[in-house]
């Protein structure tokens, strides 16, 4: 567009000087009335620009407004999800521990059970209805074990198991 004026430079000035001629001479042509109802279309138009001007400055301190509201809600969703993730490894590591616990409590039990079990008072342990007795109430897969002195299982006729002894 500026190199068509550069080119046309004087066919340019020639135009604004005719289109200058020609409203002024419109505006001798016109009535005060039409000229006067003009000026009031123009003002009218002019105070609704300002309107117009004064609403997009309104819309846009909104829009800021709006856009520091969802930064902030950004912010405190992002803190929430990192203080939700924090409590969710902590309880992990609590449910995990908690496992643990569990784990080692079976496994001591597993242990003190297939551990022959040695009374210190000399006691042994017999079936209901088996010829031996034991130093393990678990050995041979006894039902209901009983405990008895030793020189009870002897006087019943009972022998050592060769397992726990």
């Amino acid at each position: 567009m500026k190199n068509l004026f550069k080119k046309n430079k004087r066919i340019v000035v020639c135009l604004l000087i005719s289109l200058g001629i020609g409203f002024m001479s419109c505006k001798d042509n016109m009535s005060s009335i039409e000229y006067n109802s003009l000026l009031t279309q123009k003002e009218n138009l002019n105070s609704q620009i300002v309107e117009m001007d004064n609403q997009i400055t309104q819309n846009k301190n909104e829009v800021n407004k709006l856009e520091t509201k969802k930064s902030q809600l950004d912010k405190i969703a992002r803190e929430a999800a990192a203080e939700a993730e924090k409590i969710a490894k902590i309880e992990a590591e609590k449910l995990a521990k908690i496992e643990a616990e569990e784990a080692t409590r079976v496994s001591q039990e597993n242990q003190v059970e297939s551990q022959p079990y040695i009374v210190n008072n000399g006691g042994v342990w017999i079936s209901q209805t088996g010829k031996k007795y034991h130093s393990n109430p678990n050995c041979s897969n006894m039902k209901t074990p009983t405990q008895v002195s030793l020189e009870d299982a002897q006087s019943l006729g009972l022998t050592p198991c060769k397992k726990c002894y």
